[in-house]
């Protein structure tokens, strides 16, 4: 009796852990970005749900959380949060009748009076719904990486470190990955051992790094790595809300992070990362980064967030080679050409004989014939007329193009906004329409303090009025509110940054400063897309006639090409140039040779044949230093914007004649040496060639390598490219054109042995 009543107790104490409920995992996602770096399109829309690859941002972040387990989900929003509402509410997998994640419960806290992450967090502080640990990200992550592993670190860690309170994710990415936004690098001190993190800060632009001296005291080993991007992933406890409670300084996660570093020996908590070396992480958080996202979807590195594998709206698009994805129900005409890199949604129709490149189309969209998209992001219902050209621009829903019409680089058209015929929006232009302008007039009248002229608008002239009549307005940032926010450790304005959205892709080279030097002319500098300092223009210019001179004594005197690549590399190391500058002006300096050599003897180059023979001659004779610097797709694109800028410049340029017309006519043998020898492939040469040459004028070496002081009719120096006159570029474009058509014999021989092969 005594036997079975203990064999009964021992049963009844063991259920309770046996049947222990599991730990529910939480997450908290911030879908407000808090700027305006995305306006006028989040006029309207808000931020988590814009479009990327016909998917709302938002669906990547909500199935990223629940692959990795969470079973609770937090939605934080301010601006337009009905629209998320009703957007989570009525969704076929994350509302309330949703099949595929039942086990996922996703809640919705609105708020309009919080103006920052640290508002939100105290907001859900004050809710009390956070039970434990939490995962904290934002609501325009893309990420397909595995957190669990970071998770089980976090959660044994505080077995050992009860003060810990957070797990930062980091992935360590090379210097030159494609998805590493500047914004989001990173320099850590860190204990080897634990991964305890000791100083946090967000690098920028930043030359130099100050570390506190307390990290050093006391530990005979630390670690310090610049080679991370910030996933904005953080692992939480559930202390971590109560503390942005207590401290109305932290308005985000970075505030936090570096208080609880300053504040250690006093709060006694600690903060340690996890590093990621697989797997994909981005944050949306400016156009730059929108582009490199898209592009990166569709170049299938973002597995398994691909369209062909049902993902983003369950409709799974055919795929085709070169990465182009079609609906079943997309219509394409005659001669339409989609050559790479193409995401094509329902029911759109495209017309004949238009080319499309690095674009995504939305669903019910409408392209005429003969247009060109390169580049662009094109939403739902969408209309471009015949004969249209679209360069890196984002176009809204219900958007019309009207034919003939030219959208440069950076341009935005709000929804609903309609523009030409025959319009042309300059680069970087923000178009937005009636709707969009009864939203800015509510917003500017809820403040007392703020005038008519201090709205962040203003009316644009007759030439991008809609046919049907209707207006645009040009929209521009708050200058006040732009100096002020989101300027990172480093100098780099952000939201200036995000504005200008051509300038962000060289952003290494654009960004690069002197505090100590300044324009000889007085000429500003300010300017985000500005050019390099007058000491840096004359560093390139020195580099490059020490190459210049180095090469041609190769040539002459048959030097080893290992010392003259060993020459050119401290020269570049000596100079700070960049791989970019260095691979245009090899390639420009081997091109002048002849010049130099009939200069040197007295002669002149007279016929094409001299001149062609003597270029290939020299191509020929540095074949190692080619084979060197030219191995990847970028480094080649280089080299052949080089041969077209040679071919641009020295046709018209007194100082190249009678040598510079000749150079245009000995590109078609320059491009067949280098195909023949594999320092350029087809893939390369053909998507050079397919450019718009707009596109390639702009990206231009400064001229000051050929006339120093030649001036501009306006009276402006013309050292760069984008500083000449809209007639000046058109001229140049007139001069590629010309080039190409002297090439084209070779493009159609490359297109004729493609398909022999086949």
């Amino acid at each position: 009796m005594a036997q079975a009543k203990a064999k009964k107790s021992a049963t009844k104490d063991s259920r309770p852990e046996a049947f222990k409920a599991e730990e529910i995992l939480q997450a908290v996602v911030i879908a407000d970005s808090f700027n305006e770096r995305f306006k006028p399109l989040t006029l309207q829309t808000p931020r988590a749900l814009v479009p990327v690859c016909n998917c709302p941002t938002i669906e990547f972040t909500l199935d990223f959380l629940a692959g990795n387990g969470v079973s609770e989900i937090f939605i934080f929003c301010r601006a337009n949060a009905e629209k998320i509402r009703k957007f989570i509410e009525s969704h076929w997998k994350w509302g309330p009748m949703g099949r595929r994640h039942r086990s996922v419960s996703v809640q919705i806290i609105m708020s309009e009076d919080c103006y920052s992450m640290g508002d939100a967090l105290r907001e859900i502080d004050a809710k009390n719904t956070i039970r434990g640990d939490f995962i904290l990200v934002q609501g325009d992550l893309i990420a397909n990486v595995d957190i669990k592993p970071a998770l089980d670190a976090h959660r044994k860690r505080k077995t050992l470190d009860k003060n810990s309170i957070m797990t930062v994710v980091c992935r360590q990415v090379a210097s030159r990955h494609p998805a590493r936004s500047q914004e989001d690098q990173v320099v850590l001190a860190i204990e080897p051992l634990t991964n305890r993190v000791l100083h946090f800060q967000k690098l920028g632009t930043a030359k130099k790094v100050s570390f506190p001296v307390d990290i050093f005291e006391g530990r005979d080993e630390l670690e310090f790595r610049t080679d991370l991007i910030d996933c904005h992933i953080s692992i939480c406890s559930a202390s971590v809300p109560p503390l942005f409670s207590d401290n109305f300084d932290y308005l985000t996660r970075d505030d936090f992070i570096r208080g609880i570093l300053v504040n250690e020996e006093v709060l006694g908590n600690t903060i340690y990362c996890h590093l990621l070396t697989a797997g994909y992480t981005a944050r949306i958080s400016n156009l730059h980064m929108y582009d490199v996202v898209s592009r990166d979807i569709i170049a299938r590195w973002v597995y398994p967030y691909c369209a062909d594998l049902g993902f983003p709206e369950g409709d799974a698009y055919f795929y085709r080679r070169h990465h182009i994805y079609l609906q079943k129900d997309v219509e394409l005409k005659m001669g339409c050409v989609l050559e790479a890199n193409v995401l094509v949604g329902r029911q759109s129709v495209i017309g004949e004989n238009t080319r499309i490149r690095n674009s995504v189309i939305g669903n019910g969209c409408t392209i005429g014939r003969d247009c060109k998209i390169e580049g662009s992001y094109i939403w739902g219902n969408c209309v471009i007329q015949d004969g249209c050209e679209l360069y890196k621009c984002i176009i809204a829903d219900g958007c019309v193009v009207y034919s003939g019409s030219v959208i440069e680089s950076g341009c935005i058209l709000s929804y609903g906004v309609k523009v030409g015929p025959d319009a042309l929006l300059s680069a970087g232009s923000r178009l937005f329409g009636e709707a969009d302008l009864q939203i800015l007039l509510q917003e500017n009248s809820e403040d007392g303090d703020v005038t008519p002229k201090d709205r962040t608008f203003a009316t644009v002239d007759e030439k991008v009025r809609g046919s049907s009549g209707s207006q645009s307005w040009l929209f521009t940032l708050n200058e006040i509110e732009d100096e002020e926010e989101d300027i990172a450790p480093g100098g780099i304005n952000y939201e200036k940054l995000s504005w200008k959205w051509t300038s962000v892709e060289n952003l290494d080279d654009s960004w690069e400063e002197d505090s100590e030097s300044s324009d000889s002319d007085g000429d500003s500098v300010d300017d985000v897309d500005g050019p390099k300092t007058t000491g840096a223009q004359e560093d390139i210019k020195v580099f490059f006639h020490e190459i210049s001179d180095s090469l041609l004594r190769a040539v002459d005197e048959k030097v080893n090409p290992d010392n003259v690549i060993l020459e050119i590399n401290s020269s570049k190391f000596a100079y700070n140039v960049t791989m970019t500058e260095l691979n245009k002006l090899v390639v420009r300096a081997i091109i002048e040779i002849p010049e130099l050599k009939s200069l040197k003897q007295r002669t002149e180059l007279k016929s094409v044949k001299d001149a062609s023979a003597q270029i290939v001659s020299a191509f020929e004779t540095l074949l190692p230093v080619l084979r060197n610097y030219y191995r990847s797709s970028e480094s080649q694109m280089d080299a052949l914007l080089a041969i077209e800028e040679c071919a641009v410049n020295y046709l018209d340029l007194p100082r190249h004649q009678p040598y510079g017309n000749l150079v245009i006519s000995c590109c078609l043998n320059i491009l067949h040496f280098l195909y023949n020898n594999d320092i350029l492939t087809e893939d390369v040469i053909r998507k050079w060639y397919a450019e718009p040459e707009k596109a390639q004028v702009r990206r231009f070496l400064p001229f000051f390598l050929h006339e120093q002081q030649q001036h501009s009719p306006a009276g402006r120096r013309r050292h760069i490219s984008g500083d000449l006159s809209d007639d000046e570029v058109s001229g140049l474009v007139k001069k590629a054109e010309l080039l190409k058509q002297k090439i084209a014999p070779f493009i159609h021989w490359l297109e004729e042995a493609e398909e022999e092969s086949d």
